[in-house]
C-alpha cells in the first residue's frame, strides 16, 4: 500500500471517529438540554413521537414566543402545563409544542408542514406578539442543514435549545403611541392575518380541529387586531364548525421579565392552561 492510500485510509478512519464522537457527544448534551428545556431531537418541545398508535390523540400547538415561553422556565409554559391534565385522560392527549421562540405567523404553516407527520387531532394556532414576518434566533431550527434533510435537530449548534432562547421582539403595530388608523385586516395587519387564515386552512384542509388562541392583550392597539383577525376568519371559515377560538384574557397577565420583555405570570400561565384543555377536551370529547 502506497503513502498515499495510507494518507487515504487514515482520513477516513478519523473522519468516522469524529462523526461517532460528536453524535455521542450530541447525544448526551441533548439529553441535558431536553431535561431542562423540554426540546427534544426532532427539534419540538415535548415527548418526541413519531408513528401514531390505534386510538391516540394528538395536540400540536403553533406560536412564536408566547407559546414557546420565552422567558419562563419550561415546566411553567402553558402546553407544559396543559400536558399534565390532557395526559392523564383515559384516553390520553400527547401534546407538541412547535413553536418557536421570535416566530412570527408568516412560518406557521412551515412549521405545520415540517411535522405533518405527527397527524395531530387538534391545532392550536396562536395569534401572539412577534412580527409576522419574525423569525428565530439565528435561523431556528431550519437553519440546520441536518434538520431540513432528515428532521433530527443536532444540540450542540442550536440556538432553539439554548437557555437564552429568549426573544423580547413586539410587533410595532401594537405600539398605542402610533397615530395612524391601522385598517384592521384590510390595511396594516394584512400580513398578519392572512398568515394566520394560511395557517387555519391547514388545519381543516386535512379534517382537523383548529382552535385559533388570541393572548393577552399588550395594548388597545393589539385588541383591535384580534377582533379584525376573529372577524376575518369569520368571514372566511365561519361555516366551518371545526374553528374555534379561545381568548386568553387575563386581568394582570403580564410582568416585565429580563431585559425589560414582557413575559406571562406563572399564575396567569395556569389560568390559560384550564382554559385551554377545557377547549380541547370539549372538542375531542364531542366528536
Amino acid at each position: 500500500m502506497t503513502r498515499r492510500q495510507l494518507a487515504a485510509v487514515f482520513l477516513v478512519n478519523a473522519i468516522g471517529y469524529l462523526c461517532v464522537a460528536t453524535i455521542l457527544v450530541d447525544r448526551g448534551y441533548r439529553r441535558q438540554l431536553a431535561a431542562r428545556t423540554g426540546v427534544n431531537a426532532y427539534g419540538y418541545r415535548g415527548v418526541a413521537r413519531v408513528g401514531k398508535t390505534s386510538g391516540e390523540r394528538r395536540l400540536v400547538v403553533v406560536g412564536g414566543s408566547f407559546a414557546f415561553g420565552s422567558g419562563l422556565q419550561y415546566a411553567d409554559t402553558i402546553p407544559a402545563l396543559m400536558s399534565g391534565p390532557l395526559g392523564r385522560q383515559p384516553q390520553p392527549v400527547h401534546v407538541a409544542n412547535l413553536s418557536e421562540p421570535g416566530a412570527g405567523a408568516g412560518t406557521f404553516v412551515r412549521a405545520l408542514n415540517d411535522y405533518a407527520y405527527l397527524l395531530p387531532d387538534v391545532i392550536l394556532i396562536v395569534d401572539g406578539y412577534d412580527p409576522p414576518s419574525g423569525l428565530p434566533p439565528g435561523g431556528g431550527r431550519r437553519a440546520s442543514a441536518v434538520f431540513r434533510d432528515i428532521g433530527y435537530l443536532p444540540a450542540l449548534p442550536s440556538g432553539l435549545v439554548s437557555p437564552a432562547a429568549v426573544s423580547t421582539d413586539v410587533d410595532p403595530l401594537f405600539d398605542d403611541s402610533r397615530h395612524e388608523d391601522p385598517g384592521g385586516c384590510a390595511g396594516l395587519f394584512a400580513e398578519r392575518c392572512d398568515a394566520m387564515a394560511a395557517a387555519v386552512e391547514w388545519g381543516l384542509a386535512r379534517k382537523t380541529a383548529v382552535v385559533v388562541v388570541t393572548p393577552p392583550a399588550v395594548s388597545r392597539r393589539q385588541a383591535a387586531e384580534q377582533r379584525a383577525l376573529l372577524t376575518a376568519l369569520a368571514g372566511r371559515f365561519g361555516s366551518d364548525d371545526r374553528l374555534h377560538h379561545v381568548n386568553l384574557q387575563v386581568p394582570g397577565a403580564l410582568e416585565d421579565g429580563l431585559s425589560g420583555a414582557r413575559r406571562i405570570t406563572r399564575e396567569a400561565a395556569e389560568s390559560c392552561a384550564r382554559q385551554l384543555v377545557a377547549e380541547v377536551l370539549t372538542i375531542l370529547n364531542g366528536r
